[in-house]
């Protein structure tokens, strides 16, 4: 092997150089941080500094648990029991929709509701039963009423329109104002 053969194989071009001067420089600072940035002490000794003794102990939004119902307990009331506002607003908007309560077990069903707060939350449920019965015998839906509707053909007859007289049709609503039309005819 010749001598230049050696030289080439063993040395850098100026690219390498200049990286390599880059790289020691960077892990040379690495280690030199710990030297130039001191660990600060940070023990604590009481009375020392006053922020910490003037803090209140307890923040003012503390959770505040009660016995309480689900079906008609207000947003503030969710808030205080220590719920997110998100969760809160998923609550009210399931019962503006018309969903209930039955049973403290419920309150698992909220999507968003964390399990350690479902948990926490059981115990103090107490579901009145009494305006569940008023609720579950209240009508939920009108009922329709059948309307039996014909009028008469050119021969004086009289033609079933939507059924016969021994099979009449449920109409709804849309429909209702078209009767009472007919039924006049």
């Amino acid at each position: 092997m010749d001598k230049k053969d050696l030289k080439n194989w063993l040395s850098f071009s100026k690219k390498e150089r200049n990286a390599l001067v880059v790289l020691v420089f960077l892990v040379g600072s690495f280690f030199l941080v710990p030297y130039i940035f001191p660990k600060k002490d940070r023990t604590f000794t009481p009375g020392a500094d006053t922020a910490y003794a003037t803090q209140p102990t307890e923040p003012a939004d503390a959770v505040r648990l009660f016995t309480f119902d689900p079906n008609t307990v207000d947003s503030a009331g969710w808030k205080k029991l220590g719920l997110k506002d998100k969760t809160v607003r998923t609550i009210i908007h399931y019962r503006e929709k018309g969903g209930r309560f039955r049973h403290p077990e419920d309150i698992r069903k909220i999507y968003g509701l964390r399990k350690e707060d479902a948990d926490r939350l059981v115990p103090y449920i107490r579901i009145d039963t009494q305006n569940e019965i008023a609720t579950n015998l209240a009508p939920t839906k009108p009922h329709q009423a059948t309307i039996y509707i014909s009028h008469r053909n050119q021969q004086g007859g009289r033609r079933a329109l939507g059924g016969t007289p021994g099979h009449p049709t449920v109409l709804g609503k849309q429909n209702r104002a078209l009767s009472q039309c007919h039924a006049r005819l």
